[in-house]
């Protein structure tokens, strides 16, 4: 089964792309299944299409098929993420989640370890099970050929891709609009606010996904700049297409294509205009921006090793 999968940091895009992807005849898909927490904490949730998720047609058809095939299945809890414990720590060294501080050798000697041990196996056995079946259901219930997984975190799409041919789409916003995103979430959440921590974890997360997609192989992945998804929007999807070797998409299509898509507030919007967010150029200062620079900076070569064609996509 051919899966397109999304990988990003968040607040990139991929609620977007999911969106105009979604309207090709040929891509399945829900977008992510990682806001479980969100839909379980919201009776009021709603999927893309604009009815509470709870009363979905789709989703309900989905979760009668899903029963039907034999697996306990929620709306609220798809169960479809690798988990291997239930302390976040544990699960993150074990899993693989982003994290700044590791190389594609340690990763690699880390997952040939963990795949020797039982309780892994079944686990992982018992996932992809739940995922191929969720996969199959979808396709079969949107009358599509490929699934998009658009959860985005990196070792997700390594561990697919032992099962799957995972054809993968990395999308990245310029650096200081990564930055600005969290910068924004974090004000929002009232957690730290230094600069130059979060273009830190940003640049980290990049290094984290471009040693990834080097395990992956340069002919399973596409780069795809947010500025130019929203500044060259048919030349750029006239690209994914041609990757995933489907024909091109119309645009003019996707905002009226019928949506079935978990993500953020922007599948609720009008997203008929494709326009890229330049507020940081308004809400940051110039000693925010330089401060920006010298973090960025300290982050460079690290990134420029493992991804130097990125490069040219980053305001520095």
């Amino acid at each position: 089964m051919k899966v397109a999968y999304i990988v990003s940091s968040s607040f990139s895009g991929s609620t977007l792309l999911s969106l105009i992807l979604n309207a090709h005849p040929a891509i399945g898909t829900i977008s992510e299944f990682n806001a479980m927490d969100d839909i379980a904490r919201n009776p009021d949730f709603r999927c893309s299409c604009g009815a509470r998720i709870r009363e979905c047609s789709f989703f309900l058809s989905l979760r009668d098929a899903m029963r039907a095939k034999g697996f306990r299945f929620e709306i609220d809890d798809m169960d479809m993420m690798l988990r291997l414990s239930n302390s976040e720590s544990v699960d993150a060294f074990l899993a693989g989640r982003m994290t700044r501080f590791g190389s594609s050798p340690a990763d690699a000697c880390r997952d040939r370890i963990v795949d020797l041990m039982p309780w892994y196996r079944r686990e992982k056995t018992r996932i992809l099970s739940r995922n191929e079946s969720l996969f199959h259901t979808v396709l079969e219930l949107q009358r599509a050929s490929i699934f998009l997984d658009a959860n985005k975190c990196p070792y997700r799409m390594l561990f697919l891709n032992r099962h799957f041919d995972v054809k993968a789409i990395y999308l990245f916003k310029n650096g200081i609009a990564g930055m600005y995103s969290y910068l924004k979430s974090a004000i929002r959440t009232h957690r730290r606010t230094e600069i130059r921590q979060i273009t830190r974890r940003w640049f980290g997360e990049q290094i984290s996904i471009s040693r990834c997609l080097a395990r992956l192989g340069t002919e399973h992945y596409i780069q795809i700049a947010y500025s130019d998804l929203c500044n060259h929007p048919t030349d750029t999807i006239d690209k994914i297409s041609r990757f995933l070797q489907i024909e091109p998409l119309p645009l003019d299509s996707f905002a009226t294509a019928p949506h079935h898509v978990i993500g953020n507030a922007m599948r609720l919007g009008d997203f008929s205009q494709i326009k890229e967010r330049l507020d940081w150029k308004e809400k940051l200062s110039p000693s925010d921006v330089e401060e920006y620079r010298r973090a960025a900076q300290e982050c460079l070569p690290e990134l420029k090793a493992v991804n130097p064609s990125m490069i040219e996509h980053l305001w520095l």
